[in-house]
Order: structure tokens, then C-alpha cells, then sequence
């Protein structure tokens, strides 16, 4: 079992010209630099093809299930265009099926990458439309996402684009939620060769810093995704300690999530961003994935 701390920090704040806004800190009990390969906005510019999809099945309810293959087929029609001034546009000529989201295709938007992680949003350095987990393999990049996983590669050089700032507001995330999973599996108990990884950590060779990384990824994924309204909408305050627990399994699918907290809103809000991670690499025993248990607790400090 991998465990993790976070302490989490909400703040009320007055402000004569806004309502109450909620911000949320994030403080990691480890600090770490992570050495290896990254990926730069400087290596990024230019035009990428998608050469290889796979679209996760698990991303889609019985309602939906039917329009796997066309999902599938329409990422491996797309291409990324990244400019030198921060700008990404993400060419179909073709619409995704559900539960995939139209609105972010063929529209320019901002992105970012740090520490092998990739953000697309409608505001700079936001990542409230796309997040993407990025390796690099060869003259090729990974991009991992909740729903899928691209190989792309480069295919010419940068392109001019111009944002249209008035229709930024209206862009939704590509895919908004899953579908929860649970199962039935069986945890090793054994010590594990190779813990869970995620793809922007995965190219960290000493395993401490490897799971320093993952720590952080998800960490700081939940920093971005959690709905920090949440606090204020249910009238909570003080501080209180939350627990969050899930598998994951031998496909790298996260599974059998559990929330401990104050308020069963609360909870189902905790459970609902850890679901929207994308995949994971599962741990290895002998060579082979086996089923892995992840938790960490953290605080929830609400300040009036």
C-alpha cells in the first residue's frame, strides 16, 4: 500500500464587489525536484498527429457504450497544433461521440506544461478543459488523459493562432466524469518490484523520486479538479481530518474509491475528482501487473 498526506486549506474571504470566494491551498508535506526527461512549451510547438489510440472502454456507461469504436476511430483523426505564444488548437473535421465533450475541438485555447504534465484551458496555465499526463518515447509523446491515451508525433513546424477570448466561457471539458467501477480483487501482500507509476513519473529511475512524483501528480491534480465551492455551499468551518482510499488494479483503472469525511456531499465531491484521474501504470510483481491500494488522508481547514 502507497500512502500519501496532504493538508488542504480553505479560506472564506470578503470582498465588497464579489461574493465569498473559496481558495484552496495545497501543502505537500514532501518537497522534491524531479529530474529526468521533461517535456518543455518550447519542445511542444508545432503540429502533432495522432499515429496510435487507445480509448478507454471503462469511460463509458451502458447508455453510451455503443459509440466505443467511434470514439476510437475519431482520436485517431485528430491532430495538436501548439504556438510559440501559448496558444493549442485541437483539429477534427469529424464530432466525438458521447461521453466525450465537442466543444474544445477546433478551438483555440491556452496550454501549459510543467513537470511532464500538459493543461489546457481557457485561461492561462488553467487546466479546467484538458489534463494530460505527457512521456516521451523516442520521436514520439505519450498524452494521457481520463479516457485514453494518444501516441502522437510531430509532423511540421509551428503555426499562428489567434484566441477568441469571447468564446472561451462556453468551452467544456472534454470528458466531465466516468462511470465509478467497483470490483472484486485481491490485494498482494507481497512487496512489490514496482509500485503504481504515472506516465509524466515514469521516467524517473530511482523509485523514491518516482513515487515523490506520483504523490505530487495526484496531489496536485485534486488541487485543480476539486470543487472548492463545496465548503461554502454546505455551510462547513473549522478544521477536520478526511481519509481517501481506492485500488489500482492490474488494467491501471482506479477502482473501489472510499471517502472518509464530515459531510456525505463532501465525500461523493472528494470521490467524484479522484475518479476523473487518468490511468495509472500499475504495479508489477515478477514482471506481471498485480492490484495495488492507495490512501492518503488529508485536512480540510475552512477559515470565515
Amino acid at each position: 500500500m502507497i500512502n500519501g498526506i496532504v493538508i488542504l486549506m480553505l479560506s472564506m474571504i470578503n470582498s465588497s464587489t464579489l461574493v465569498n470566494r473559496l481558495l484552496l491551498f495545497l501543502m505537500l508535506t514532501t518537497f522534491f525536484i524531479c529530474s529526468g526527461q521533461d517535456t518543455t512549451n518550447k519542445y511542444l510547438i508545432g503540429n502533432w498527429k495522432v499515429i496510435e489510440s487507445q480509448i478507454d472502454i471503462k469511460a463509458f456507461d451502458d447508455s453510451n457504450i455503443s459509440n466505443f469504436h467511434l470514439v476510437e476511430s475519431f482520436f485517431q483523426n485528430i491532430t495538436f497544433s501548439f504556438s510559440k505564444n501559448g496558444y493549442v488548437k485541437i483539429e477534427s473535421e469529424d464530432k466525438v461521440a458521447k461521453p466525450f465533450i465537442n466543444d474544445l475541438f477546433n478551438t483555440v485555447l491556452y496550454f501549459n506544461i510543467e513537470e511532464n504534465v500538459l493543461s489546457i484551458g481557457s485561461w492561462k496555465k488553467s487546466s479546467n478543459i484538458l489534463y494530460i499526463q505527457v512521456k516521451q518515447e523516442d520521436n514520439t509523446l505519450l498524452f494521457n488523459f481520463s479516457g485514453g491515451l494518444l501516441r502522437i508525433k510531430k509532423i511540421d513546424e509551428p503555426v499562428k493562432l489567434k484566441i477568441d477570448k469571447n468564446v472561451l466561457n462556453s468551452i467544456r471539458p472534454l470528458l466531465n466524469n466516468k462511470p465509478l467501477l467497483f470490483e472484486e480483487v485481491k490485494e498482494s501482500e507481497e512487496l512489490v518490484d514496482n509500485p503504481i507509476s504515472t506516465y509524466n513519473c515514469s521516467h524517473l529511475i530511482d523509485k523514491l523520486l518516482q513515487k515523490k512524483c506520483v504523490t505530487m501528480t495526484i496531489t496536485k491534480f485534486f488541487n485543480r479538479k476539486f470543487n472548492t465551492e463545496i465548503a461554502s455551499d454546505l455551510g462547513l468551518s473549522g478544521r477536520f481530518m478526511n481519509k481517501i482510499r481506492f485500488t489500482i488494479n492490474k488494467d491501471g483503472n482506479i477502482i473501489n474509491i472510499e471517502a472518509e469525511s464530515k459531510n456525505p456531499e463532501l465525500s461523493k465531491e472528494i470521490i467524484r475528482t479522484i475518479n476523473r484521474l487518468p490511468k495509472f501504470i500499475p504495479a508489477e510483481k515478477n514482471g506481471e501487473p498485480i492490484n495495488s491500494k492507495y490512501s492518503f488522508p488529508f485536512i480540510f481547514q475552512v477559515q470565515d
